[in-house]
């Protein structure tokens, strides 16, 4: 069962992980490889570099080609990527991922995806992403408007 209580919290800085993500159709998407980099009571910040290995019920398995430092809120209904690609771009691109609040167990990190996403790229406007799924998403969960 996953905890989020900080005396006997199962995740400490170094732990090499394993990172699920279930979608509103089930599908289940996971990624290997990502190292915490910090934990605290209300968030866990990983680090997956090049090369961390990401299983997807849709693509089969795939190489990641940037390093992603990750942000997964224990009591908000988001998460953080900062994508440092491994081309010439300095800056990272940011993308803010609409879930309910992660949990943790020794295993790794388990989120539920709203299927709204938005990015937003260094000198560009931010994106919505997946409005369509999240539509759906709140048709299937009995979402309100206001969420």
């Amino acid at each position: 069962m996953a905890t989020r209580t900080s005396r006997s919290f199962p995740l400490r800085a170094g732990d090499d992980i394993a990172i699920r993500a279930l979608h509103s159709d089930r599908a289940l998407y996971r990624w290997r490889r990502a190292i915490v980099e910090e934990v605290r009571a209300d968030r866990v910040v990983t680090y997956a570099g090049v090369g961390g290995a990401i299983l997807s019920p849709t693509y089969g398995r795939v190489v990641a080609r940037d390093h992603v430092r990750s942000v997964f809120y224990l009591d908000r209904p988001y998460s953080v990527f900062e994508f440092h690609h491994t081309g010439g771009r300095t800056t990272p691109a940011i993308y803010v991922n609409m879930n309910a609040p992660a949990e943790v167990s020794e295993a790794g990190i388990t989120y539920v995806d709203h299927e709204l996403d938005v990015a937003k790229n260094p000198g560009r406007p931010a994106l919505i992403i997946d409005e369509d799924e999240f539509l759906e998403a709140c048709y299937r969960y009995g979402y309100t408007e206001a969420f």
